[in-house]
């Protein structure tokens, strides 16, 4: 077709299956809700925490941002989205934030096997930020982060595949990359009459450890 010059026509033959399996979601919404354990535990999970996190999914929108997670995990195997929290210290007050994050700015240890990755040794994401919030964010760095960016106009950009890796001449931002990763330590703790102490109560801790070495 391209060498006759003549239009490639494309038919996304897979859309309609996603448009089905997103609509089947929607009919069969299904809505958090909380067990006790115990009959005194009924009013706080049924009561409280119930009605905290419905009214913080209405705040956040998380409906319509887990319907977009679910198709995100049709089309590419899995779905995110971001959950942080926005503190306002003019009014002393904060809220949850709830959005989607593409799957593409998601890396994940591709060693890890548990599907709720709970066995995964680290995670991350990337996101693309303007200079000047970085700059609010790492203060310190602002010369630094400033000639990044000077240094990133002036010569040729690192890329992948085509693709901008660290700066996008075109909208003028820094990529960011967010790393989470486990670290294993050994920790001495003491137990007694349901209390757990350790070495951030250090009078107690050193009243135990006196007591252990006794």
């Amino acid at each position: 077709m391209k060498e006759k010059s003549r239009p490639v026509i494309t038919i996304n033959r897979i859309r309609s299956v996603i448009n089905l399996l997103s609509g089947y979601a929607v009919q069969n919404e299904t809505e958090l809700d909380f067990l006790h354990r115990s009959e005194e535990d009924d009013r706080v999970a049924r009561g409280r925490a119930k009605g905290i996190t419905k009214y913080t999914f209405d705040k956040t929108n998380y409906q319509s941002v887990k319907k977009k997670a679910f198709k995100d995990a049709i089309v590419c195997g899995v779905g995110n989205y971001w959950v942080s929290h926005e503190f306002d210290y003019a009014r002393m007050d904060g809220r949850i934030q709830i959005k989607n994050v593409s799957p593409f700015d998601v890396f994940v240890d591709s060693k890890c096997k548990e599907d709720y990755l709970s066995d995964a040794f680290y995670c991350g994401r990337y996101s693309w930020e303007s200079p000047d919030k970085f700059k609010q964010i790492y203060p310190d760095k602002a010369d630094e982060i400033a000639m990044l960016a000077h240094k990133y106009d002036d010569t040729e950009l690192e890329t992948v595949d085509m693709e901008p890796l660290w700066y996008s001449r075109d909208v003028k931002k820094l990529r960011g990359v967010q790393y989470w990763y486990k670290e294993y330590t050994r920790k001495k703790i003491f137990s007694a009459d349901g209390m757990i102490v350790d070495k951030s109560q250090p009078d107690l801790y050193s009243a135990f450890f006196q007591g252990y070495k006794g």
